[in-house]
């Protein structure tokens, strides 16, 4: 398993030396991505207890006529529920690599990067995911509540669903 997370932190570190700035398709721009789906990691928490934790999360996007993507994570881990905004000039590491749209999203130890491909046309999607740590740490992360958690077993991700509309989803 420490091999797997080498390879996938090198697939996460490569993926972030990529230009920022390479334009967006055309197909893209002016349309919203909407990806929901499930992260499940079996996990340690401070009290010791060994469990699954699982959070449900919808990331919509907006890529603007200039090629800008704009940001937002909805999320929700049992009773607890958090959403945070990122405008391209705010930090947001969303940038294309040809026709797909990568981000990465760092933990307190490991990262998880999220890569949508889109059709030629812009019309349909799907999502991969590569989540991993360097060989000499283990997986952790900070919940919605705030606590780190580490990880026992490998990250898995399900029940993903990703679309493509015209439009700024944030507009009212």
């Amino acid at each position: 398993m420490m091999w797997l997370r080498t390879i996938g932190m090198g697939c996460i570190l490569a993926s972030t030396c990529v230009a920022t700035t390479l334009a967006a398709p055309t197909s893209l721009t002016n349309k919203s991505v909407i990806v929901s789906f499930t992260t499940t990691i079996p996990g340690k928490g401070p009290d010791g207890v060994v469990k699954p934790y699982t959070r449900t999360s919808t990331f919509s996007l907006y890529v603007s006529a200039a090629g800008r993507v704009f940001f937002r994570a909805q999320q929700r881990d049992k009773d607890l529920s958090a959403t945070k905004d990122i405008a391209p000039d705010a930090g947001s590491n969303w940038h294309f690599a040809g026709n797909s749209l990568v981000g990465v999203m760092k933990h307190v130890s490991g990262a998880a990067q999220m890569t949508i491909e889109f059709d030629g046309a812009g019309q349909s999607c799907k999502v991969n995911f590569v989540s991993g740590s360097d060989s000499s740490r283990r997986y952790r992360w900070k919940g919605i509540s705030g606590i780190t958690y580490e990880a026992t077993g490998p990250v898995e991700h399900s029940n993903t669903t990703c679309s493509v509309r015209e439009g700024n989803v944030f507009a009212n």
